[in-house]
């Protein structure tokens, strides 16, 4: 009977360490994916008062990096992004994929190919992505399984990112689509976790967190240019319109949240940002922009003139000398506000959008 019980025991206690690594292992894998969750984070001290200041009336992802924008009704907010959470199995988050150059090992956005703004993609099935492209048959992409197609590409900053390489077969319709028939050398990669490890400050951003003290590792997402969240409010995009002789939309700015409601410009200011009951933000920088902005999201063309750029450069320069020389020495005018994501939940177009007082 003894026998019996000790044995019992080693069962029971080996049973119970393996649980216990089982639940470490699933904390982690969710830790990773929501770094937001931290106690880190959560023991920041939140406003006690809030101010309503606008509504949601756009939400948009961009699955692939510089790719054309997928309108949602209502997505889910996650460390690395806003996530399309319409289909159970695969939701497309923000910037998740990222097209390069396959000789140089360098990140190929839609300022090196204005044509890449026009690849689209959604979720055909449980499985698979459709990826579109103008007077091209549809390719139907299944997520890459082997994670060992590890490749490091170059960003912006110095910064360099991992991603895993989606194949061969892409690899020749994406450089079909972009470069034109028999042509070759662009390649997609995906930010698939755990494979693919989170960026952080310290590799290429920490010349700009010296400036903007806000910034932290957790608010990098996956192929975004610096943050998981991009707002942009559409009274600032009026107020825009009235200089300009043809007037552009806020799919121009290639935001996440689109705010309606609010003073012009005054997202600017922004720190603490609650949307909804659940989701709380912050801004950390406002958004400075260069010539993508001049891209029409329709067709893909440049703006002969640059506009709107050239417009924003007349009146929205960066004052201080420290951000000024960030910006491109302060040639790159700012519209739009980086946010990083600290209590996750679901949002959708209507929602009210508070600031904290």
């Amino acid at each position: 009977m003894l026998r019996f019980n000790i044995y019992h025991s080693v069962i029971v206690l080996g049973a119970s360490a393996v649980g216990v690594i089982i639940v470490n292992l699933i904390w982690k894998k969710k830790n990773c994916a929501n770094k937001d969750l931290s106690n880190e984070r959560n023991t920041e001290k939140l406003p006690s008062n809030w101010r309503r200041v606008g509504e949601v009336s756009e939400l948009m992802i961009y699955p692939v990096k510089s790719a054309k924008a997928h309108h949602l009704v209502k997505a889910r907010c996650a460390a690395l992004g806003l996530v399309d959470s319409a289909n159970p199995l695969i939701q497309l988050r923000d910037r998740e994929f990222i097209v390069y150059d396959q000789e140089k090992k360098k990140a190929v956005s839609g300022l090196v190919n204005t044509k890449i703004t026009l690849l689209e993609s959604k979720v055909e099935d449980d499985t698979t992505i459709r990826l579109s492209f103008p007077e091209r048959e549809d390719f139907y992409l299944k997520l890459p399984k082997n994670k060992l197609d590890l490749v490091k590409l170059d960003r912006w900053w110095g910064e360099v990112v991992s991603a895993v390489d989606c194949g061969d077969e892409v690899a020749c319709w994406l450089s079909e689509a972009i470069l034109g028939p028999s042509r070759s050398g662009l390649r997609l990669g995906h930010f698939s976790q755990p494979s693919v490890t989170l960026r952080t400050v310290a590799n290429g951003w920490t010349s700009f967190a010296k400036v903007y003290p806000r910034l932290r590792d957790e608010y990098l997402g996956a192929y975004s240019y610096m943050a998981s969240y991009l707002i942009v409010s559409e009274n600032s995009v009026e107020d825009l319109n009235k200089r300009l002789e043809s007037p552009v939309t806020p799919s121009h700015f290639r935001a996440n949240i689109v705010v309606k409601g609010n003073k012009p410009y005054s997202e600017d200011q922004w720190d603490w940002i609650k949307i909804g009951d659940k989701v709380i933000m912050r801004g950390f920088k406002p958004c400075t922009r260069c010539v993508i902005v001049a891209i029409d999201p329709k067709d893909g063309k440049m703006d002969p003139n640059f506009e709107p750029l050239r417009t924003l450069k007349k009146y929205r320069q960066i004052a201080d000398p420290d951000e000024r020389e960030l910006a491109g020495q302060g040639n790159e005018p700012v519209f739009g506000l980086y946010t990083g994501l600290h209590h996750t939940g679901s949002v959708m177009i209507g929602d009210p959008v508070y600031v904290g007082v």
